[in-house]
């Protein structure tokens, strides 16, 4: 085939670099290093080929920095563009190998959290671009969108995009169910349908979606009673598997899948927006806006203190993927550098630390009681000298008359002994009310120090500082048998080389990769949102439990999976993975951070519940003396009032 460009000079094609279902890629000399030339396989129609001279005409210099969009057409004899002139893209993945955490692992091992967040970011800001130029994407997939080592995104199959020029809009006649609205899924044929931004914001936010909860989909879920659908029948009907309404909807999260509060509200309630009829009626989020919404979840996102790869949204109390991986589910990994232990490395001076906890776990001996020696004197009540001496005439008088009647009438001495006690009874002695008022006073004195020195008697222990202690010692006891345990591991490793071998091979194995009649690009999404993306992951009983799948499909996938592991040759040689090692080392290393932290924040509160202790026996002992002088003032002031 001789193809010209629009200068006339002839373009001679070099090496091919790919072929699709359209057309193929091809290196040329006559372009230079930075260029490719895509050329179709079949003749275009009159209107595709004025739809790639338009976009020759229009690309902007940012456009071409972003995609794989047409710089200048290809022409046969004649003027028939046959092809176009793109930008050379080297070292880019399709965007479904960073979302995906099976392939993830193969081709981006060292990214964190914050990588994924980055990347849907600009993923976002691409369809900005592409919206504040007035196209629209329209064919969205996650094999048009590429991803760089540093994070950027570049487009491809631009050709495809809904392109205006001045009046004339070029319409994208094809679409992705799996990232084509709900209000689309129906349409029989897009072929000269107008695609809006606001479609364009559905698979936006699917690839968000996916790449933010680690590859789920968000239609994919566990249906209830027993209302199952394809996954392309899911989202006609609104079917979203994470809001909070998702019951209603008769769906709900797939097990082990993040939920919507991981995020901060207003991301939760954008999807909500996207992925409910909400989106058609009041319109989905903008690129603008999920680019805000990205660049505060980045902002927020935190380092975790035992794991430097564990990144996670501020406003969660604890790190997620460390109660994830104590939980034994799917967590975000990546493989960070390992070293070589046994668990027993420590991150500080942990023999101080538990020297200066054994000398806080118990309170000083509390000393007995003794009260201090009171100098108090009894205050004498003031009684007038007329009152106490009018009171001894009067009794003084009643016993001489008693005493005169009886010597007049001995036969009435037994009533004038009477007359006169009764007499002597109802004369009021003129301290009689005080000495009442004293005693009451003396008796609740000694009512006040005993529940005192009750109170003071229980300071011998604090049991705040006793529970606390127990935890403590459970933790050094822990560390202390990390050694051990990593020895159990490393024996465990070894004992287990051949299946971890056999593990190893089938996860390189992707069921996105396969030929397996009956599972295309819906199904396998459906898989990836139940963790199931390599062959390592297929058991029966596990593909039983994804949405659309029966016995049939679930037996074809254990049957790939089955000759897949025929091809597996185990080589003893080759002993235990050093990843494995590294795992295991990364695990113990990480738990005992954990633990000798436990450890030192347990020390400070330790200190202060010792100290708040000593300090509550100080004022009990304040008080208790502060009574014992009250009870010894009261006691001294009955006794001198009764020496009146």
């Amino acid at each position: 085939m001789q193809l010209h460009d629009e200068a006339g000079r002839a373009v001679v094609l070099g090496k091919e670099l790919g072929r699709g279902g359209e057309g193929s890629v091809f290196e040329s000399s006559s372009l230079g290093r930075d260029s490719v030339a895509k050329v179709y396989h079949a003749a275009l129609p009159e209107d595709k080929q004025d739809k790639l001279r338009a976009m020759a005409r229009i690309g902007s210099t940012y456009l071409h920095q972003i995609s794989a969009w047409p710089t200048k057409v290809l022409t046969q004899a004649g003027g028939v563009v046959a092809g176009f002139v793109m930008a050379k893209i080297e070292g880019f993945e399709p965007i479904h190998n960073l979302s995906s955490p099976a392939s993830r692992k193969q081709i981006f091992p060292s990214v964190d959290y914050a990588f994924l967040v980055h990347v849907a970011r600009n993923v976002a800001a691409a369809f900005d671009a592409v919206h504040a130029h007035g196209h629209v994407v329209g064919d969205v997939n996650e094999n048009n969108f590429l991803v760089g080592r540093n994070g950027t995104v570049k487009l491809i199959d631009c050709d495809s995009f809904q392109i205006v020029e001045g009046s004339r809009r070029y319409s994208c006649d094809v679409g992705v169910k799996l990232f084509t609205p709900p209000e689309l899924q129906n349409v029989s044929s897009l072929r000269g349908k107008e695609r809006t931004r606001n479609h364009d914001n559905f698979g936006l936010a699917v690839l968000i979606f996916q790449l933010l909860l680690l590859g789920r989909h968000p239609y994919s879920g566990v249906p209830l009673g027993g209302n199952d659908l394809p996954l392309e029948e899911a989202i006609a009907v609104y079917r979203f598997a994470y809001g909070p309404d998702r019951k209603q909807r008769q769906v709900d999260t797939p097990p082990d899948a993040i939920n919507l509060s991981f995020f901060a509200p207003e991301i939760g309630r954008a999807f909500q927006r996207a992925f409910t009829e909400e989106g058609v009626s009041s319109g989905r989020p903008g690129a603008s806006e999920w680019i805000k919404f990205l660049d505060g979840l980045r902002g927020s996102l935190r380092t975790c203190a035992q794991a430097l790869n564990h990144k996670y949204p501020s406003h969660l109390a604890q790190c997620p993927w460390c109660e994830r991986e104590r939980a034994g589910r799917p967590a975000f990994l990546s493989q960070s550098a390992g070293g070589t232990g046994n668990g027993s490395t420590s991150t500080g001076d942990l023999g101080t630390i538990w020297a200066r906890i054994q000398s806080l776990a118990g309170l000083p001996q509390l000393p007995v009681y003794t009260a201090p020696q009171h100098v108090v004197t009894g205050q004498l009540q003031q009684v007038g000298k007329n009152a106490r001496l009018l009171y001894r005439l009067k009794i003084s008088a009643v016993s001489v008359g008693a005493f005169l009647t009886t010597l007049n009438q001995p036969a009435l001495w037994f009533i004038s002994l009477i007359v006169g006690g009764a007499i002597i009874a109802v004369l009021k002695h003129p301290v009689g009310g005080r000495l009442v008022t004293l005693s009451g006073a003396a008796i609740a004195a000694k009512k006040v120090f005993d529940s005192e020195l009750e109170e003071y008697n229980k300071l011998i222990e604090d049991p705040r500082i006793t529970e606390l202690y127990g935890r403590l010692v459970a933790a050094k006891a822990r560390i202390d048998g990390l050694p051990a345990e990593y020895q159990r591991g490393m024996q465990d490793l070894h004992v287990r080389v051949r299946e971890r071998q056999l593990e190893v091979f089938l996860d390189r194995f992707l069921i996105s990769d396969a030929d397996i009649d009956g599972i295309g690009p819906a199904r396998v999404t459906a898989l990836a949102s139940f963790n199931i993306e390599t062959a390592r992951d297929v058991s029966y009983h596990s593909v039983m439990s994804v949405q659309g799948f029966g016995d049939a499909l679930a037996g074809r996938l254990v049957s790939w999976r089955q000759r897949v592991e025929k091809r597996f040759v185990f080589d003893a040689s080759r002993g235990v993975p050093q990843q494995d090692v590294n795992a295991l080392n990364a695990r113990l290393a990480n738990e005992r951070m954990q633990l000798e932290r436990a450890l030192r924040d347990g020390l400070i509160q330790l200190q202060q519940l010792h100290a708040a202790a000593v300090g509550v026996r100080g004022t009990v002992k304040l008080r208790l003396d502060t009574a014992s002088l009250a009870l010894a003032q009261a006691e001294a002031d009955l006794a001198a009032l009764k020496r009146i």
